[in-house]
């Protein structure tokens, strides 16, 4: 994560998240078999990079706010087999005590 503020109040920041290729496999811990039909294809999950992004903003002393969008490129990846969500928004405001 890399870290920027054009002042105190304006934080923006850059994130890398990297994944290396991973295989995930149905093991019976109490037989040590793997009850997978098919154990070779099963849960084979390629390696992913992605890019994400967030600015804030201080309002005051106890109100903050920020946007961002993670996977800025767009790409469709996959973890545990599941799909990810390609490029999303998001946006928070938070108020401290």
């Amino acid at each position: 994560v890399a870290t920027w503020r054009a002042t105190e109040a304006l934080p923006a920041s850059l994130s890398y998240r990297f994944s290396g290729r991973q295989h995930n496999a149905l093991l019976n811990t109490t037989t040590g078999l793997y009850n997978d039909p098919n154990p070779n294809v099963y849960g084979a999950v390629s390696h992913y990079s992605v890019f994400d992004a967030k600015v804030g903003y201080r309002i005051s002393r106890a109100w903050s706010g920020s946007v961002g969008i993670n996977n800025l490129g767009n790409f469709k990846y996959y973890v545990n087999p599941n799909p990810y969500p390609q490029r999303t928004l998001f946006a928070s405001l938070k108020y401290d005590l």
